[in-house]
């Protein structure tokens, strides 16, 4: 009897341990199936993480080319208005505008630049004298004027700003046209006369501040000036049969000896 149950209770004994077995068997595979579903998740999110922060430095990235394009636009664009800017002051006459106003002409200043290059004119003309102005417009002495000033005169005296006097002599004319071209003579070779800048008609405007300087009546008033406005930029005038031409009218108070002057 006590074989049989000792014989029992190894059998009991295998059969507890085979069953221990097989449940650690169990377990294990479950864990390696577990493991085996695991690591690819955590591979996945290892890589959706990894897309996501790539994708976030692609944002930035394209965010910081977009500010850095338009930082340089703006630059560019700040640049060209600052040439602008600096090529207009440039291209203004020193001294005649104040303020940035195009009207709020300095006369005196343009008036002490205009003087040197003004020449008070007197011309013989039968029994009487005629008076008039001219600009020196080369530096070795050619003067243009009105022609009615020197027409059939005998004897012409240029008087220039610094109170010296020349001997005038006609050179040309253009009677339709109401010009006169003269020459007068420095008193050495190495005598430079001040020419008169050429200005550019196209940038004449209406209302333009303008300064007249002339010989009104007689050679005692010589060099008066006496400023306006422009009326009208290109008026149209019929100046012959075949003529016209484009007039710079202005508002000015003009007398007798203000002719052929700046």
């Amino acid at each position: 009897m006590d074989n049989e149950n000792n014989i029992n209770n190894e059998e009991n004994e295998l059969e507890a341990s085979s069953d221990a077995e097989e449940i650690k068997e169990e377990q294990i595979i479950e864990n390696d199936e577990d493991e085996s579903v695991t690591e690819p998740q955590t591979h996945s999110r290892e890589y959706v993480y990894s897309w996501n922060a790539s994708e976030i430095h692609q944002k930035r990235a394209s965010r910081g080319s977009g500010a850095l394009i338009a930082v340089s636009v703006l630059c560019v664009v700040l640049a060209v208005i600052v040439a602008l800017l600096s090529f207009t002051i440039a291209l203004m006459p020193r001294g005649y505008v104040g303020g940035g106003d195009r009207n709020a002409i300095d006369i005196s200043a343009v008036a002490q630049l205009a003087m040197p290059y003004t020449v008070a004119l007197q011309a013989d003309v039968g029994d009487g004298v005629a008076t008039g102005t001219g600009i020196i417009v080369t530096a070795n002495g050619y003067v243009a004027t009105n022609n009615h000033i020197i027409e059939d005169a005998s004897n012409i005296l240029a008087y220039t700003f610094d109170q010296r006097t020349y001997s005038a002599t006609v050179i040309a004319t253009e009677p339709e046209l109401d010009l006169a071209l003269l020459r007068i003579r420095p008193d050495s070779p190495s005598e430079k006369f001040t020419a008169a800048p050429i200005g550019n008609y196209a940038s004449v405007r209406v209302g333009d501040p303008v300064i007249a300087i002339g010989t009104p009546y007689s050679i005692d008033y010589a060099f008066t000036v006496s400023s306006g406005h422009v009326s009208y930029a290109a008026r149209k005038i019929g100046v012959s049969s075949t003529m016209v031409a484009n007039m710079i009218q202005t508002d000015i108070a003009l007398n007798p000896g203000n002719s052929g002057g700046p």
